[in-house]
């Protein structure tokens, strides 16, 4: 029996570093996967551009599948390292202006003055850093204030550029690894003090 607790501990001290190592990487990607909405971004919820975007971001949901009749062109693009990303459109519903970042797959190389019938999955981000300069820039085209066309815009930009389902499923399918992971350990130290040796 001393030489089997003997063994056991030594199993133990072998495998600790991995122990924590699985712990903390548990922790940081279940942090992630629940910071991120992982689960809600596989079935996004549905959202029409006459609707406020402010009470749907309101009840908790980040991730869209959105489908607006038009959307116009504000004129300015997204940039990435000098690199067009995507283009910046707008609803306007109810005398309130929605934000609309998207894609380049989605517009082309030449975006169009307007878009009809839009479908596109977005993520919603409230007070986006890109989000003030942008409405800046509208209200000087327009002979406006800032105050006066934010009044009447959300705060909520609806991106279809941060909508990345791949890394997603990825950062899922790691989390649900290392949690295997973690279950094998555990039945595999728990094996090893039930053996008879």
């Amino acid at each position: 029996m001393k030489t089997y607790r003997k063994r056991y501990r030594t199993y133990i001290r072998q495998y600790r570093r991995l122990f924590i190592v699985l712990c903390i990487s548990t922790i940081l990607l279940l942090t992630l996967c629940i910071h991120n909405r992982v689960l809600h971004s596989l079935h996004p919820d549905s959202y029409a551009s006459t609707t406020p975007i402010d009470t749907l971001y309101q009840n908790g949901s980040r991730y869209v599948h959105c489908s607006a009749d038009t959307l116009y062109y504000t004129g300015y693009d997204c940039l990435k390292h000098s690199t067009v990303t995507g283009y910046y459109y707008y609803s306007l519903n109810d005398e309130t202006c929605t934000i609309y970042l998207l894609s380049k797959e989605t517009v082309g190389d030449t975006p169009p003055l307007t878009l009809g019938n839009v479908q596109i999955l977005g993520k919603l981000l409230k007070n986006d850093k890109n989000l003030t300069p942008l409405l800046q820039y509208m209200a000087n085209d327009m002979n406006w204030n800032y105050y006066g066309i934010s009044h009447f815009s959300s705060s909520i930009i609806i991106s279809e550029c941060d909508y990345n389902l791949a890394l997603l499923i990825a950062l899922a399918a790691i989390t649900l690894f290392v949690l295997l992971c973690d279950i094998e350990f555990f039945l595999y130290i728990t094996w090893l003090k039930k053996r008879k040796v």
